[in-house]
């Protein structure tokens, strides 16, 4: 808040993004300086709160961060409430908007199925399990960010029972290979996934980790009109030979679609070219086109999606 530090009220001034705007001025700067060699279509934001990126889908290709994504519920506000006024009335921002309500990013992001989002690695910033969701910060909002992204169809992985980023680690390897302009494979409802619960600490799986197994090959992305194409393979540490999700083309350049267009889609081994699976899948009211029940083997597939 702007009036911090002075003998004015909260209700004298507004509460600004000075950290985010010096990120990314930073970023932008950097990126137009040809001294530093940045290529402005694998940027990546990474930091303990760094989940705020994924407001700017049009900037950073990957964010990783914890997953305290709505500052409004949970210990964090006890911590930080004084920065924004009394909670949970607190003064509005820069946009005009309830800074309570701005920092409820969940919500932000069920709101906006169709804004896409850069690909989100998260897990626990420091800490041993549990006490990094349980005792400082408060469990309350990992399952409201992580059930968000889900219900939404986001491209993302997140691991919440390791100090670190434990087995979201071997993943970090895709991070220099996506590019902002590109699409991404959203994973939903694999048969690997943990339950993370609905806030209750005690519901949640403690193994817990969901999309870590799922690989694919962003070279060979084929995103066209009508048509579109990815590699899929299964981590090398994959506990199973293979398992089923739904899969979900994301931040698509060429592909769109329309609530109820019809696509027909195959599911193809590389290993010998056998046809695996097949069927019809239909876009959503956001024209979102998903694959559900697919098979992803330790051996690469070739999944290919045809317009309508």
């Amino acid at each position: 808040h702007e009036c911090i530090g002075t003998l004015k009220s909260y209700d004298d001034g507004t509460i600004h993004n000075y950290p985010q705007r010096r990120v990314l001025a930073a970023t932008h700067w950097a990126a137009a300086n040809p001294e530093f060699f940045i290529d402005r279509e694998r940027v990546c934001l990474t930091a303990q709160f760094a989940h705020w990126g994924l407001r700017h889908g049009d900037l950073f290709a990957v964010v990783t961060s914890n997953a305290h994504a709505n500052f409004a519920i949970g210990k964090v506000p006890q911590q930080h409430g004084w920065k924004w006024g009394p909670y949970p009335q607190g003064t509005t921002n820069w946009l005009g908007i309830d800074q309570w309500e701005y920092m409820n990013l969940p919500k932000w992001i069920r709101e906006h199925p169709t804004v896409e989002l850069p690909y989100w690695l998260c897990h626990p910033a420091y800490g041993a399990y549990p006490a990094h969701t349980v005792g400082d910060f408060g469990f309350m909002p990992w399952p409201e960010m992580i059930h968000a992204m889900v219900s939404t169809k986001r491209a993302f992985a997140a691991n919440w029972s390791s100090n670190g980023p434990g087995s979201v680690r071997p993943l970090y390897a895709l991070v220099p290979r996506l590019r902002l302009r590109q699409s991404l494979p959203a994973f939903t409802n694999c048969s690997l996934d943990h339950s993370i619960g609905d806030g209750n600490h005690d519901d949640a799986q403690k193994g817990g980790g969901i999309n870590l197994y799922q690989l694919w090959e962003p070279e060979t992305i084929v995103d066209e009109a009508s048509r579109w194409e990815i590699t899929l393979e299964l981590r090398k540490d994959c506990p199973v030979e293979s398992l089923t999700t739904n899969l979900t083309p994301r931040r698509t350049q060429r592909f769109k679609a329309h609530a109820g267009d019809i696509f027909q889609w195959t599911n193809t081994s590389l290993a010998d070219g056998k046809e695996l699976q097949s069927g019809e899948a239909v876009a959503d009211a956001n024209g979102l086109v998903t694959i559900e029940h697919l098979t992803i083997t330790s051996e690469r597939n070739r999944v290919t999606i045809d317009g309508p």
